[in-house]
């Protein structure tokens, strides 16, 4: 552990591994004792790095939400499609909740445990990624293609379908790749009116 501190440098690996820890047992359950354990290094430590055990929270957070802004902005595909751009960016989405140890959707929940100040930062941090699918629908209504009366409730609603069904998936130990497929096609059909 302490070659692979050295390689990613201490905090990021503390992130890391708070990460992980937060996605199996929950922020309330996991001790800095524990973290420092996990990490190779001393609890006293970890205070040289970050002041509490929320900090550490705040930083798994925004890394988490900035990690997942820059892999859209990286894998957004070049069209005006936006059932295309919906499709491509509700797989990423399920990706990010559902991947084996990732935890998204419990992480994602944690920000309950911040400070007001801490937690509108990082609300903000998610709403600009939330922005990139409020976006698409926008474009989708606006085109015709989405039968949506107003874009940002068909956002938040989304989000909401998607973020509860990854939590239940994920404590059912359900595999990404199924879910994600069926719960695409869905929500597309769902915003085109494809429902019966």
């Amino acid at each position: 552990m302490a070659r692979l501190a050295s390689r990613l440098g201490t905090p990021c690996l503390i992130v890391q591994v708070a990460r992980e820890l937060i996605a199996s047992k929950g922020f309330g359950s996991m001790s800095m004792r524990e973290l420092a354990k996990r990490v190779g290094v001393h609890a006293g430590s970890l205070y040289s790095h970050f002041q509490s055990k929320e900090e550490v929270l705040e930083e798994v957070l925004d890394t988490m939400f900035c990690d997942w802004l820059q892999q859209w902005w990286s894998c957004r595909p070049d069209v005006a499609d936006p059932v295309v751009l919906l499709e491509a960016f509700v797989g990423l989405h399920f990706r990010h909740m559902l991947e084996a140890n990732s935890g998204g959707a419990r992480i994602a929940s944690e920000v309950r445990y911040l400070d007001e100040s801490c937690k509108e930062r990082i609300v903000k941090r998610r709403v600009l990624y939330e922005k990139e699918l409020e976006t698409i629908i926008f474009l989708g209504k606006r085109s015709g293609v989405f039968r949506v009366a107003n874009s940002v409730f068909a956002c938040q609603a989304i989000f909401s379908l998607m973020d509860g069904f990854a939590e239940r998936s994920y404590f059912q130990k359900c595999p990404a790749e199924g879910i994600s497929h069926q719960a695409i096609k869905n929500m597309i059909d769902l915003l085109l009116g494809r429902v019966s």
